[in-house]
């Protein structure tokens, strides 16, 4: 059989940059393609800036490797051509506006290994319209403004959630279908 890898021609890719995050192990490698990778390492740390905004209009795909535990606060936001996220299967929080403001992304697959999801990590995705939540989810708590003003249409909350704070949904203007866990308490 085929392998799609296989059939595609990445000899056009090139490394635009790439470094050591924090004096390392982390790693962060932006190709020509759009793909900004963390990996290398498992505590990503916050910063109140991140090198790769240099390059903001050219990021299109964020791939968190497997093996890091956390996407920190303020890291992706703002980033104009974002359209995906990779999240990898160790990502235990989602900080503070992790991903917010980035008005391309449409979709994102929340790994069972995500306890948390913080304040505003998706604010403003307006483009955002699925969420889906992993089978076998741990996911207890989504933090206010973690999902206001994006374009999601329908939620399916998985059954380890037991606390929605306030606003979390504020301004989804097409969320039409809402399916909450039996194990809210919040």
């Amino acid at each position: 059989g085929y392998v799609i890898e296989d059939m595609l021609d990445y000899s056009d890719v090139t490394v635009v940059d790439e470094g050591l995050w924090d004096s390392g192990p982390m790693k962060w490698k932006l190709t020509s393609d759009g793909v900004l990778t963390i990996y290398g390492g498992k505590t990503f740390q916050t910063k109140t800036t991140y090198i790769w905004m240099d390059y903001a209009d050219q990021i299109r795909r964020i791939v968190i490797a497997d093996g890091v535990r956390n996407v920190p606060n303020n890291a992706f936001r703002n980033l104009p051509n974002l359209t995906s996220v990779y999240l990898g299967n160790a990502v235990e929080k989602i900080g503070v506006e992790a991903f917010s403001n980035c008005p391309k992304l449409y979709e994102i697959t929340i790994p069972a290994t995500v306890d948390e999801i913080q304040r505003f990590a998706f604010y403003g995705c307006e483009s955002l319209t699925t969420v889906t939540f992993e089978e076998g989810s741990v996911l207890n708590t989504i933090r206010k403004y973690a999902f206001s003003r994006t374009g999601i249409t329908k939620l399916s909350t998985p059954t380890s959630l037991t606390k929605i704070e306030e606003s979390a949904f504020e301004d989804c203007k097409s969320l039409q279908e809402v399916y909450l866990a039996a194990g809210l308490t919040d």
